[in-house]
């Protein structure tokens, strides 16, 4: 990977050095606490998509998860707007069934660790963006995210997954989390009836 002169230069700080060695350490004594299901779900706002790219993402990747229940709220509650339950303009709810690929993983404690790059109570300020973040763990060598506490995975770079197929979210929303909603609003919040 060729990084760009910001990256080689964020690099260079004492600060972001110090949380690239934390991070490293911390993923080493903690890799076996990781456990990664052979299928994954990820929820997306779109279809059609052959190739899942984390540089295409809001920063930290493709994040997955284990349960499809999960996945398939995600992706119909983040296509609806919840004052109309109309779905947005130019989105189509979908979840991919991934196979992961993971060599070398990023652990974190918990998500609030990851937001500050760090592993250490004391989580300095670096002041660097997601994007800058997710390239300075590439250049590390980790292909992927875990997070210990929320037991869910981003991939980096987009060899650590491999799409195996793709749904349409609405019918697995319909059937595992609109009944539960039902039950407990006396209405699905999200769909028109």
């Amino acid at each position: 990977m060729s990084d760009l002169p910001e990256i080689q230069k964020l690099k260079s700080r004492a600060d972001v050095v110090e949380s690239l060695r934390r991070i490293r350490e911390f993923s080493e004594e903690n890799r076996s606490s990781v456990h990664i299901p052979s299928l994954l779900y990820h929820a997306s706002l779109l279809s059609g998509l052959k190739i899942l790219d984390p540089e295409k993402g809001q920063g930290f990747g493709i994040w997955m998860q284990p349960k499809l229940k999960e996945s398939a709220h995600f992706a119909v509650s983040r296509s609806t707007n919840p004052n109309s339950g109309q779905r947005y303009e130019g989105v189509s709810p979908t979840i991919y069934e991934i196979e992961p690929n993971f060599r070398n993983l990023a652990i974190f404690p918990n998500e609030s660790a990851l937001y500050a790059f760090s592993v250490c109570e004391e989580a300095p300020y670096l002041g660097i963006d997601y994007h800058q973040m997710r390239k300075l763990l590439q250049g590390e060598g980790f292909d992927g995210i875990f997070l210990l506490k929320e037991q869910t995975v981003s991939a980096i770079v987009s060899s650590s997954l491999t799409v195996k197929q793709e749904h349409d979210a609405v019918p697995f929303y319909i059937d595992l989390v609109r009944p539960g909603l039902v039950a407990r609003f006396g209405k699905d919040p999200l769909l028109a009836p």
